[in-house]
């Protein structure tokens, strides 16, 4: 499935100059509110008790292999004006969390989300300038919660499935492949409780930076 994701998104950057003149088009029209929709994959880490190179202390046990998920998710939104929008999220996440605490097996576990985001385009806003654009910067601050799966791993203590609250933070950038079909490329962090994992250790929160690619369908594309 998700190798079928990424050649699709592969196939829509590469066949992007087909549409060279739509572009030329979407970008002499002045803005109007719209909808869009789209689905988003990526790779995310999952930083905790003894994995989390940042923290400073000693003995982390860090590993790409053996800490990094997948994500894939759904997303609509609307822009309201050409700087403020607002998007949810409805996905799946699967993460791997193996620290200096027990050096196997690696703790496995995955999660389902729904977020909402406020989003911000940082180009509309420091140019000022309301015009469509096939380009964008944007920055997205939001909230959502998390159900994470039951936890079965020898490697922690037996953990229910639970709900916990996430807050999340980032950049997107995005460009317009025809007048309605966009490519994104994002960064974020995620915040959820500590014990998401099935410990808990000193601190009240465990962060997941994420990275995605994803593509967006505007149902609407301004008017002339």
């Amino acid at each position: 499935m998700m190798k079928k994701i990424l050649s699709i998104l592969i196939l829509a950057l590469l066949s992007s100059h087909v549409f060279a003149q739509d572009i030329l088009e979407y970008e002499t029209r002045t803005f109007s509110p719209y909808w869009y929709i789209g689905i988003n994959v990526g790779s995310n880490l999952y930083m905790a008790e003894g994995n989390d190179f940042l923290s400073g202390n000693d003995g982390v046990r860090f590993s790409l292999r053996d800490n990094s998920g997948t994500t894939i998710r759904a997303t609509f939104g609307r822009r309201f004006t050409p700087v403020i929008g607002v998007r949810g999220y409805a996905g799946y996440s699967s993460y791997k969390w193996l620290s200096a605490y027990h050096l196997n097996p690696v703790v496995t576990f995955g999660s389902e989300f729904i977020t909402a985001d406020l989003t911000i385009s940082l180009i509309n806003m420091l140019e000022e300038n309301y015009s469509l654009k096939r380009y964008d910067l944007g920055l997205f601050l939001g909230t959502g919660l998390q159900l994470r799966n039951e936890i079965t791993s020898p490697a922690v203590a037996a953990s229910n499935s639970s709900v916990t609250p996430v807050g999340r933070l980032g950049l997107e950038a995005s460009f317009l492949l025809t007048n309605y079909l966009g490519l994104s490329f994002g960064g974020e962090l995620n915040f959820v409780n500590d014990n998401n994992n099935g410990m808990v250790a000193g601190r009240n929160y465990e962060f997941i930076p994420a990275f995605s690619v994803g593509l967006n369908y505007q149902l609407k594309a301004g008017k002339k």
